[in-house]
């Protein structure tokens, strides 16, 4: 393989297609969510396992925390993976509006992770201080800061890693 090959094998995803609306950015995007969800479920999963939080707890209080009257049902805890997981997309496309294409996409392709690592440790600080304890008290005192917190670093880590 000549350098030339090389140099094209690591070249951006996207360089030929610059539209936010393109296929190719919304798929890029779409999956850069779901592994960013899926990379803090395998987190939690894994500390659930580690200490008494009981990941179907979480997981229930993620949907009282958006459909209150749902959080009792039997299908709680599915239902809050799914809602999880569909926030997680939402957030990959915030992220791609505002900062991914605009900014780190076009300029610095190399930074794409440490940018969404960033973005959604700026979206845990929302999450944890301003909006859930007015939403769902419970579910900010489930888990330790750290462990949340490591959680959204993570997503950001995965969802950034896929986009660059």
């Amino acid at each position: 393989m000549t350098s030339w090959n090389i140099t094209l094998a690591f070249a951006p995803r996207f360089k030929t297609k610059n539209s936010f609306a393109s296929s190719n950015t919304f798929n890029a995007l779409l999956i850069a969510g779901v592994l960013g969800g899926v990379a803090e479920i395998l987190w939690v999963a894994l500390y659930a396992q580690l200490s008494p939080v009981d990941a179907t707890e979480v997981a229930r209080q993620i949907t009282a925390s958006v459909i209150p009257a749902m959080a009792d049902a039997a299908f709680a805890p599915w239902l809050g993976v799914a809602i999880h997981l569909v926030l997680s997309i939402l957030l990959a496309f915030v992220f791609g509006a505002l900062i991914w294409q605009p900014l780190t996409r076009q300029h610095a392709p190399k930074y794409t992770a440490a940018a969404a690592a960033l973005f959604l440790i700026f979206v845990w600080t929302i999450n944890f201080f301003v909006v859930l304890p007015r939403l769902n008290p419970v579910f900010v005192n489930l888990m330790p800061y750290s462990v949340t917190f490591f959680s959204k670093l993570l997503f950001g880590l995965a969802a950034g890693a896929w986009l660059y």
